[in-house]
């Protein structure tokens, strides 16, 4: 223990001696951003003296090592090219430079902000467009003048980077964008406060600005002119504004006239189209052609998966474990009994073939169909070690029995109805059922009325 204490009191003691170690650096030759630390480089007959510090207290520049090196190399990613101290302007004043200034970035997606909170502190502003424009982050640290030799000028803030003046230009290292933007050749701006934007809130349509109101709607400015309202915005493009409220679609050209209306009974909305049920129609929006006026996180999972594999080979079910994803073993198929009192002269399982798998992150669907003298019928099954019960759903009576839209469809004598809880054997209200998206199917029912069903079961009668 008394070792221990020893040890840690030597590395404090050494610390504190590197950090009130002052070396000057106003003779240097070279300076140079790494991570968040300055480096200095002098010139010597063979290679460089390095010197590497911060501001560790107050105002004095501490320097944390001196070393010879052979080069002035990038030892950081992010780092920057080092600086020739005497290609500098002279009498560079940060303040009357900065003073009522923005120095930025512009991005249509992402916006950096540098101003002074006061003479010596500077302030970095962050704003991200998600749905709108956001404040992603905001730091401010202290501003360090430092003069050296010649009198060349450079700033220098551990957190927020260096600041300098070549060629009348000012010039930064800003650690937030080094790596971002420099390896692409953007450029920074400077411009008076007033003329910057760095509201949040809003964002702009060419020459429209849109601004967030309660429950995501939005109103219009033209030039600082309220035009609209509580609009419910949803996609733009160059043409079209496309709203939806609770009860209809609405088009808006690209002045932000009302084009087009679209009352709907029913709607869905999708990750590349909407479909609304006006009428008795279906009308398709592609989403692809349009910006979304929300943002929505995507959550992307990677893993290893064993598959369970479920096979009919001459009406008996086998299964197979498929761990070839995880390591590379498959086993060998294992037959597994059914016990059922009913007799059948096939089977399938309710997608109609004759396979089926799950990993372990999903599940069968726990259904198969029996076949006897043509006839079908809709049984759940469960498993438990090898052997398998059969339990009826519907009996065997049926022409055929198959899934649509995920909904299992019975048809008898040319009638036919979608199987769920308030199905009742004895009564099959249509003689169609067919295909029209994934969203909805179109119905003709047996007194001759036709509609839509959408995804949730529900069904509209044609007005």
């Amino acid at each position: 223990m008394k070792n221990k204490l020893l040890l840690i009191l030597f590395v404090f003691v050494t610390i504190m001696n590197s950090q009130n170690k002052v070396t000057d650096i106003t003779n240097y030759d070279y300076c140079q951003v790494n991570s968040n630390m300055l480096f200095f480089y002098k010139i010597e007959k063979k290679g460089f003296t390095q010197s590497r510090g911060n501001f560790f207290h107050g105002n004095r520049f501490n320097v944390y090592a001196t070393e010879k090196v052979d080069f002035i190399g990038k030892e950081y990613y992010g780092s920057m090219d080092a600086i020739k101290l005497s290609d500098l302007d002279s009498d560079f004043d940060l303040l009357k430079e900065f003073r009522d200034k923005v120095y930025f970035v512009d991005q249509p997606h992402l916006k950096h902000f540098y101003f002074l909170k006061n003479d010596s502190v500077l302030v970095c502003r962050v704003i991200r467009k998600k749905k709108v424009w956001e404040l992603e982050s905001e730091k401010e640290d202290e501003i360090h003048k430092m003069v050296m030799a010649n009198n060349k000028i450079i700033y220098w803030s551990s957190k927020l980077g260096l600041i300098y003046k070549k060629d009348n230009e000012i010039k930064t290292s800003f650690l937030d964008l080094q790596s971002d933007y420099n390896t692409y050749g953007l450029k920074f701006s400077i411009k008076d406060k007033n003329a910057v934007n760095m509201e949040t809130g809003y964002f702009e349509i060419g020459k429209y600005t849109l601004k967030i109101k309660k429950d995501n709607n939005y109103t219009v400015f033209k030039d600082n002119k309220k035009i609209v309202d509580d609009l419910p915005l949803k996609y733009y493009n160059n043409k079209y504004f496309v709203t939806i409220d609770d009860k209809t679609v609405k088009f808006y050209n690209s002045d932000f006239e009302l084009d087009s209306t679209f009352t709907y009974r029913d709607i869905y909305q999708g990750s590349v189209n909407i479909e609304i049920l006006t009428e008795n129609k279906i009308k398709k929006i592609d989403t692809r052609l349009f910006t979304p006026a929300f943002y929505s996180d995507r959550t992307w999972g990677c893993g290893t998966v064993t598959r369970y594999i479920l096979s009919i080979k001459q009406n008996r079910i086998r299964e197979i474990i498929d761990a070839e994803i995880t390591s590379g073993y498959t086993s060998p198929p294992k037959n597994i009994f059914i016990d059922s009192k009913i007799k059948f002269d096939s089977l399938l399982f309710v997608s109609r073939k004759k396979i089926m798998d799950y990993s372990v992150n999903g599940g069968f669907d726990d259904r198969v169909i029996l076949i006897k003298n043509k006839k079908e019928g809709l049984y759940a099954f469960k498993q438990q070690n090898d052997t398998i019960t059969l339990k009826e759903i519907v009996p065997i009576k049926y022409e055929k029995i198959y899934l649509l839209n995920g909904f299992v469809i019975l048809n008898k004598n040319n009638k036919m109805d979608f199987y769920d809880k308030d199905f009742k054997v004895n009564t099959m209200r249509f003689t169609s059922i067919v295909f029209f998206s994934y969203n909805y199917v179109r119905y003709k029912k047996r007194n001759h009325t036709a509609g839509w069903m959408n995804s949730r079961g529900i069904l509209f009668d044609d007005l």
